[in-house]
């Protein structure tokens, strides 16, 4: 995988080609255009027409020893390891390791893992938020974590079929799922995992069989 890739962008509206360079191994300094997904976007300099750009690529921070990596199709963790590209191959071993499916979980496992938040706790934070609310409101479709707000809660986006809307939960609940987290599951380090709503899904029946 190189650094930047070019690609040719034609407008679906008007038709305008433009040939932009794309970063394929993002680091910090664009920390705020992923969260946002901004950084794949593409405005069309003659009808204002914007695209979504979608093709493989991986968030790095060295420092706090991270890496994400959206792919849109199916490959085991093996495979992922041996796509790293060759400057990755030692220097990151003890890296905190993800990977996500879509690009909106991309940008989510962003500000997850930047904010210095334990995924695998969201990941179950979110789930358990979402089968209390769908029992009220079946038009629930998707949670993703937004961010911690100044009075240090944790807030969600909530999309249904009228459209997104917000949540707000105290961050007690975070540190009591979290502490849970910490006690009886493993640190996951030295290959990629896939941690999102399925994978939480699994670890609350697996516990039920457990029970």
């Amino acid at each position: 995988m190189e650094t930047t890739r070019k690609i040719n962008c034609i407008c679906s509206k008007c038709g305008e080609k433009e040939e932009i360079e794309l970063p394929q191994i993002i680091t910090e300094e664009n920390r705020r255009e992923t969260e946002d997904l901004s950084l794949f976007k593409w405005k069309c300099p003659k009808c204002g027409h914007i695209l979504k750009l979608l093709y493989p690529c991986m968030y790095v921070n060295e420092k706090k020893k991270i890496l994400i990596w959206y792919i849109n199709d199916l490959k085991d963790t093996e495979q992922l390891e041996r796509e790293l590209p060759e400057r990755f191959q030692q220097s990151t071993i003890l890296f905190m390791k993800r990977f996500c499916h879509t690009l909106e979980e991309f940008g989510e496992k962003v500000r997850v893992l930047e904010g210095g938040l334990e995924d695998r706790t969201i990941e179950l934070l979110k789930i358990m938020t979402f089968a209390r609310m769908h029992i009220s409101d079946e038009t629930i479709e998707r949670i993703y974590f937004y961010r911690r707000n100044e009075m240090n809660n944790c807030e969600f986006t909530i999309f249904t079929r009228e459209g997104p809307s917000g949540i707000t939960l105290p961050f007690s609940m975070y540190e009591e799922i979290n502490e849970l987290v910490e006690r009886e599951m493993p640190v996951l380090q030295d290959r990629f995992y896939c941690i999102d709503l399925d994978w939480a899904g699994e670890q609350i029946m697996q516990r039920k069989s457990e029970e």
